[in-house]
């Protein structure tokens, strides 16, 4: 059951970038991105992990000046029907981060995100739990722009 999960998010994650890589127009403001390490780190042992961090992450980012205004949305599904034992985590994510160019195609990138999250955990003894998540966490990242 969990490889058919997992083969319907992957079918669904190329469908939407398909759908986005068609959709371009000549407004060059905004950015949506998708974070699929931990679908990769399933196939690929990386020793790294992922923390308090969902499996799955939709990214929609917003130009300006000289500053950017980023905004996530994730989640986890975890349905174990012999043990009748489900979970489910929501997460959002809003920032801010600036950036330096340098050279002709380089970007440095620093910021912050606030993070907010509930997850459910319900299990068949009808014990059931809710869980709030509120953070915060600074960004460091580089970036290659392989064209204006």
């Amino acid at each position: 059951m969990q490889n058919v999960i997992k083969t319907i998010t992957a079918v669904l994650v190329m469908i939407f970038l398909s759908t986005i890589s068609m959709a371009q127009e000549n407004n060059y403001n905004r950015q949506v991105g998708v974070d699929i390490s931990s679908f990769v780190r399933q196939f690929f042992n990386t020793g790294s992990v992922s923390g308090n961090q969902s499996s799955y992450f939709f990214f929609l980012k917003k130009y300006k000046e000289n500053k950017n205004t980023r905004f996530g949305l994730g989640g986890d599904l975890d349905l174990r029907f012999p043990d009748n034992r489900s979970s489910i985590q929501i997460d959002f994510k809003l920032g801010t981060e600036k950036y330096k160019d340098f050279g002709k195609h380089w970007r440095a990138l620093y910021g912050v995100d606030s993070k907010y999250g509930f997850g459910i955990i319900s299990n068949n003894n009808g014990n059931n739990a809710l869980a709030l998540n509120i953070g915060a966490a600074p960004f460091l990242g580089l970036q290659f722009r392989m064209n204006d």
